[in-house]
């Protein structure tokens, strides 16, 4: 009877652990590639160059904006200020107006800047991204992908044709970096002004406006966390894991 206790008892405590659910401060949970695909907006893919710098700078490259064309008019002033503080530091700068989403189209038009010196890529509002699904131990997952605008020479496979990748191949390094200002589904303000409220952020923090703690947290989920830091050592010295 001991015996049948002592292995039992394990199972139990594991029967009481309340199960991880990713849901949002409003119980929501995360939208599944079905669920973002009935909700994403259907019309034609379109891009438009805005702005171009009127002189190439050399030292540091061709930085791409692409913002959604439904926001430019919203956020120009303070996207012209960012654009300038780009240039100031040695960047050329072009900026892109997108409708429409399709991701092969916005990869194939980043691969056309390589030529031209691309070395990164800030997209701003609803700018099309990519979706890959893998299957391992822990189930199968799904999830938005940007490292699909950055490794614009790799090989990217969908082989049951379900309109998630599932298969990455050939040179897998990124050749751009990206970023992403996304503010159109949160709650607390309106698209255009959190947006604006962000670049104003970064002009303040590149002119002195306002000085940030050199600190930083990195949560690396429970299934990437014992083989990867997320690389916090090449910005500080000290990193506690």
């Amino acid at each position: 009877m001991k015996k049948i206790l002592i292995l039992f008892f394990p199972l139990l405590l594991i029967a009481q652990v309340k199960r991880l659910h990713y849901i949002d401060h409003y119980n929501r949970p995360m939208t599944t590639y079905k669920e973002w695909l009935r909700q994403t907006r259907k019309e034609p893919f379109s891009i438009e160059r805005a702005y171009h710098s009127q002189s190439n700078q050399t030292r540091q490259g061709l930085v791409d904006v692409v913002v959604f064309a439904p926001l430019y008019p919203g956020i120009q002033d303070s996207l012209n200020i960012y654009l300038s503080d780009l240039e100031s530091e040695g960047y050329t700068v072009q900026v892109d107006t997108i409708r429409g989403w399709a991701a092969d189209s916005l990869r194939l038009h980043l691969s056309t800047l390589l030529d031209s010196g691309l070395v990164g890529a800030v997209f701003i509002g609803e700018v099309p991204f990519a979706w890959y699904e893998m299957t391992s131990a822990d189930g199968r997952e799904e999830f938005p992908i940007d490292l699909y605008l950055m490794d614009l020479d790799g090989t990217w496979t969908d082989s049951d044709g379900n309109g998630l990748f599932d298969g990455h191949s050939g040179n897998k390094a990124p050749e751009i970096w990206t970023g992403r200002i996304y503010a159109s589904s949160m709650t607390w303000g309106n698209e255009v002004y959190l947006v604006n409220n962000y670049l104003s952020k970064l002009h303040r923090y590149r002119t002195g406006g306002y000085n940030i703690p050199q600190k930083a947290l990195a949560y690396v989920d429970d299934d990437w966390y014992s083989f990867y830091d997320c690389s916090l050592g090449l910005l500080y010295d000290t990193v506690d894991v």
